[in-house]
């Protein structure tokens, strides 16, 4: 059910970014009954089904958090050499450029989103610390 969901919330992504979000949420899917046993949880399927989800999610994260700093890094460091503009493909990246400015948005977006999802917490969580939480969280709320 989970891949599922990820499946749709990925399709408008480029092949590149689908593909590595949808191959990781796999990898954890396909490890869930270790990271059960590991939490020492019994396995069940409502807590796998979300942390196939925010596999998903945590990995779109890394991408965009990892592209905006290694930008803002690069031009940072450019910028001592007096090169001022980065182009990438039809982009062109340059402190206060449109393409500049919509990658870091993204990622400000991204991190935003996950704390009113109240998900940011899970983003670097251990996968059993993640089973224990959803998996006893569930059963007091």
């Amino acid at each position: 059910m989970s891949m599922a969901r990820l499946r749709s919330v990925a399709r408008p992504l480029s092949a590149l970014v689908r593909d590595q979000i949808l191959g990781y949420a796999e990898s954890v899917n396909a490890a869930l009954p270790e990271i059960f046993e590991e939490a020492r949880v019994p396995f069940d399927e409502q807590v796998g089904d979300e942390i196939v989800l925010i596999a998903g999610i945590r990995k779109l994260d890394a991408i965009c958090s990892s592209a905006a700093l290694l930008l803002e890094r690069a031009i940072a460091g450019l910028a001592a050499d007096q090169i001022m503009t980065i182009r990438i493909g039809a982009g062109e990246y340059a402190e206060g450029s449109r393409d500049y400015a919509e990658l870091t948005q993204l990622s400000s977006l991204m991190r935003a989103t996950l704390r009113d999802l109240e998900l940011e917490q899970f983003m670097s969580m251990r996968y059993d610390r993640m089973v224990r939480e959803l998996y006893y969280g569930r059963r007091q709320g």
